[in-house]
């Protein structure tokens, strides 16, 4: 799978939403790494039905549902700040 530069993720903005939602440090830090890794693989700007495609080729069932469960999160994020 082609890497690339890292998307801007708003990273620390989404490490303050997750504190927002009281989230175990643990928790934020796997979750930020996981999505620096899916921005830097271009996973995570891509249509959720896209990324289920990709994930189910390329990725054991444990990876498809952690990155699925990290773009999820990172996307209720997005969404928040839009309503903001």
């Amino acid at each position: 799978m082609e890497t690339g530069p890292v998307t801007l993720i708003y990273q620390s903005e989404f490490v303050e939403w997750l504190k927002s939602k009281r989230y175990s440090y643990i928790s934020i830090e796997n979750w930020v790494k996981l999505a620096r890794i899916m921005a830097r693989k271009r996973l995570l700007h891509l249509p959720e039905s896209e990324l289920e495609t990709i994930l189910w080729e390329h990725y054991s069932r444990a990876m498809k549902k952690t990155f699925l469960y990290v773009y999820r999160k990172y996307w209720g994020f997005r969404e928040s700040m839009v309503e903001t």
